[in-house]
């Protein structure tokens, strides 16, 4: 039997059989497939500039007081664990030079949510406060604020009372030394 001659079909059939087999032993199975195609990688997040984070706390700050509402608060303290001093110093700054009494009180409430939420650690909280200037300067604090020694009462009361035991006065140690203050 002679071989009858190839016809330019029979030749793309051959030609796409051998491209399917390179192509599936080059290729990965499904379940390979599903592996390779996990989620995609994170956005890269640029870090914040010094002036930045300081424009960020001090809108943070201000949203509290407009809002009034500690756990929106907490929410962006969460969104911006990496700055967490930096708001609480201007949150801080912010209730003893510009605020009443009221917003103190706000303000250790939500300082006290942050703990128990799990935002914030004690230890993390205390080492912000008992590095602040505005208690260790508390003579000239006084001086530019009148009102300080009630509305860094309120804000120590309300820490201490809402936190579940996780701030004591023993922590803030520094701060009554510095101030005066007894809770």
């Amino acid at each position: 039997m002679v071989p009858e001659p190839k016809s330019d079909d029979d030749e793309e059939e051959e030609s796409s059989e051998e491209s399917e087999e390179s192509s599936a032993s080059s290729s990965p199975a499904p379940a390979e497939e599903a592996e390779a195609e996990v989620a995609p990688p994170a956005p890269v997040v640029e870090a914040l500039t010094e002036v930045q984070v300081k424009a960020k706390s001090n809108s943070i700050t201000a949203a509290l007081w407009a809002t009034k509402i500690a756990a929106e608060f907490v929410l962006d303290l969460a969104a911006f664990r990496d700055h967490h001093a930096a708001i609480v110093t201007a949150a801080v700054a912010s209730a003893i030079f510009d605020k009443k009494v009221p917003e103190g009180v706000l303000l250790g409430k939500a300082l006290a949510q942050a703990i128990t939420d799990n935002v914030l650690t004690a230890d993390e909280l205390l080492a912000t406060l008992n590095e602040l200037e505005v208690f260790e300067m508390w003579e000239d604090t006084k001086m530019d604020s009148p009102t300080a020694d009630k509305i860094a009462t309120a804000l120590l009361q309300e820490l201490v009372a809402n936190s579940n035991g996780a701030v004591e006065p023993a922590g803030l140690t520094k701060i009554f030394e510095w101030t005066g203050i007894a809770l």
